[in-house]
């Protein structure tokens, strides 16, 4: 089966607790925990100083809002009518000012306490006469700009000092509105917004990033209900001081009216604000409630569900990690408590961490674990030695014929190229000639004394050009998590935002016997491949072939009745057939990618490409290439023929929905083969979207 099908969520596996000696063992840092404490400060400063932001922010915003010129220039023209008395002086002096319109250039109104002038042809009609409503709409729209521009030192007397009425008399307010809805203003909020913007948004992600579970939607929704309140009750407070200063009268009446219609765009802002904040609160404690209450459920079949370990994780509080399998502390043989080794592989802790961590980093800056494994060609994984020159400066020319090249540390690198191989890749790494190939490495195996450095230098010198990192020789989920926690701990280091991805290989009986587990360790878990050669080695298998079949390892058909010199037909099995499919059926379970791993004849091309094949059938996305000759082997068999393309097209087509039943050339089709040919049909289209010749064969140009 391909890993073209709709993706399969990525599943913990359940905690279950056992019973054992770890029961009764206690946790030393149970009580105290620096790296939890240190998490919860900067959880709790982040969710304040969200606050903050958000509420500076949204304040910033509806300030500008209500500065801007499509605002704030009819609000200062309102101002501006009643404090310059603009009706009655045109009224008073309309003999004056139609003298004026008549005999000189410019109009001035007598007494107009602004230096507004006004030209007579803008206040004159075609035939010449005097508009007095045209005066008056200049008069106002200019003294609202002047106003705008330079506030109350527009207002002055004739003597030229500033008039300032008592701050808290009506004219006084609408002085200080106009003051308040200068451009200068406009542009002091406009310059705020985005750094608080962008500063608010880092504090989101801080407090997501430092939260547990649904904590850190809690806080993120209680800190947008804070913000949308305080604007809120900031803005109605204020409009309700403005009716109280506010005398009645002409003037105090605008001043009440003004205000009112400059509040409510801070009001409706700190409503959406509020809204959206409880749309975000409400939800989460419901959620949490509910998987509170699934906690306190009680014990169900076959084991107690660890309660406590979950309150804590929920807090905060012990480490996601949790302890290695007991038979990994207490060694292969029994315990002291007459506990098979077996037993003590089955420890009451969980050994990994519960579903409501399962997307939790494991260390504090590293980014979030992967929903799924990305879906990308990944046909052959076409292993190369970096510590040979004449090799790594064939690489840009090899990754335009690969869909993967994997820079090997481990098996076939002496020990003493080890270092020699790590600067290799890292050059290769950094060279930028690979194109969109995908770089993965092998590292040394977790029992070496390379792999500490293997992991800390290829991640800092390579960061995220590096995809994929290939753990050889995995016995168990242990093996994961200790990988899983220490890559968590390097990409925060470095800052890095998209996660290492961890492929297992397969090749220890260990590894076998805990296979499902492997393949639910870690949501990195990117796949598995079949290393033939070491796990024959583990099992103590009695052959030096690296993959493939065997010509003793056969079946023979019975004997012929009455004739015991008949020659009778064998025919060869395959060695791996029970860890492949075992190995295919982990994978998939877990939403992880199956692989077969190297064929070691490079000599038997036709076997090769048997081995291939029969992997690819059962359900393999690509191979381990050791030599240019099995890169197009493995181009062809892991691609589609053509033909079967073009029948499952031909399926789909006839079934439409996949219900039911038809005939096509004989063959019934019902909504199993709708399925494999649906797999078929999303392999050949993401093949096609890189291979331009499999696009022209499957007709997918």
């Amino acid at each position: 089966m391909s890993r073209l099908e709709p993706p399969v969520p990525r599943r913990p596996a359940p905690v279950v607790s056992r019973g054992g000696p770890w029961d009764v063992i206690p946790d030393p840092f149970d009580e105290f925990n620096a790296t939890a404490g240190i998490r919860d400060f900067a959880f709790a400063a982040a969710s304040l100083l969200l606050v903050v932001a958000l509420t500076a922010w949204l304040a910033a915003f509806t300030l500008a809002q209500a500065t801007a010129p499509g605002v704030a220039l009819p609000a200062i023209e309102r101002a501006a009518i009643v404090l310059t008395g603009v009706d009655g002086l045109v009224e008073t002096h309309a003999a004056n000012l139609e003298e004026q319109a008549l005999n000189e250039d410019d109009i001035i109104v007598p007494g107009y306490p602004l230096d507004v002038a006004v030209l007579t042809e803008e206040v004159t009609g075609d035939d010449g006469a005097f508009d007095r409503q045209a005066l008056r709409d200049v008069l106002v729209e200019r003294s609202a700009e002047l106003l705008r521009l330079e506030g109350l030192a527009a207002f002055r007397n004739p003597d030229g000092a500033i008039s300032a009425p008592s701050r808290f008399s009506s004219a006084g307010l609408l002085d200080q509105l106009i003051t308040r809805l200068r451009a200068s203003e406009h542009d002091r909020w406009s310059s705020l917004v985005d750094p608080l913007g962008y500063l608010s948004l880092v504090l989101a992600a801080a407090v997501l990033l430092l939260g547990v579970g649904f904590g850190r939607l809690i806080r993120l929704g209680g800190a947008t209900l804070i913000a949308g309140v305080l604007v809120l009750a900031g803005a109605l407070l204020i409009r309700f001081v403005f009716g109280l200063v506010a005398d009645e009268g002409v003037i105090g009446d605008e001043a009440r009216s003004i205000m009112g219609t400059l509040a409510s765009a801070p009001i409706r802002n700190g409503l959406l604000m509020t809204i959206g904040g409880l749309a975000i609160l409400l939800p989460a404690l419901a959620l949490d409630r509910l998987f509170e209450s699934s906690d306190r459920r009680g014990p169900r079949p076959g084991g107690h569900v660890d309660t406590e370990d979950r309150r804590r994780a929920r807090r905060g509080r012990a480490g996601r990690c949790q302890p290695p399998e007991a038979g990994a502390r207490a060694g292969r043989s029994g315990g002291l408590d007459g506990t098979t080794a077996h037993e003590h592989r089955e420890p009451s802790m969980s050994a990994t961490r519960t579903p409501r961590e399962w997307r939790k980093p494991l260390a504090l800056g590293a980014p979030t674990p992967p929903d799924e494994i990305p879906v990308t060609p990944t046909r052959m994984l076409h292993f190369f030695d970096p510590s040979n020159e004449r090799m790594r400066a064939r690489v840009a020319s090899m990754a335009e014929q690969v869909d993967v090249l994997v820079g090997n540390l481990e098996d076939a690198i002496p020990s003493d190229k080890k270092l020699e191989a790590r600067a290799g890749l890292i050059e290769v790494g950094q060279s930028g000639d690979l194109g969109e190939t995908a770089l993965w490495t092998r590292v040394n195996s977790l029992d070496s004394p390379w792999v500490l450095d293997d992991l800390i230098e290829l991640t800092a010198a390579l960061g995220e050009r590096l995809e994929v990192i290939m753990l050889p020789k995995v016995t168990g989920p242990w093996d994961i998590h200790w990988a899983d926690q220490l890559l968590a701990q390097l990409e925060a280091r470095h800052g890095l935002t998209r996660p290492y991805l961890i492929h297992a290989v397969l090749e220890t009986a260990g590894g076998v016997n805990h296979v499902e587990e492997i393949a639910q360790a870690s949501p990195r878990v990117q796949g598995m491949s079949l290393g033939p050669a070491d796990l024959a080695a583990s099992r103590r298998m009695k052959t030096t072939r690296v993959g493939g079949g065997h010509p003793g390892y056969l079946v023979r058909s019975d004997p012929v009745p009455d004739d015991d010199e008949a020659p009778r037909q064998t025919a060869q099995q395959d060695l791996w057939h029970y860890t492949l499919a075992r190995m295919v059926d982990a994978c998939v379970e877990a939403g992880a990618l199956p692989y077969y791993g190297p064929f070691g004849d490079i000599a038997d091309p036709l076997a090769c490409e048997d081995q291939f094949r029969a992997a690819f059938l059962m359900g393999c996305v690509g191979a381990w290439t050791l030599h240019p000759s099995q890169i197009e082997i493995a181009k062809r068999v892991f691609s589609p023929p053509p033909d079967e393309v073009a029948f499952a097209r031909r399926i789909v087509e006839h079934m439409g929905d996949g219900s039911g039943v038809v005939m096509l050339d004989g063959k019934m089709q019902d909504d199993a083969t709708y399925k494999q040919a649906q797999v078929m049909l999303d392999l050949a289209a993401l093949l096609a979207s890189k291979d331009p010749e499999l696009a022209e064969a499957y007709g997918l140009e």
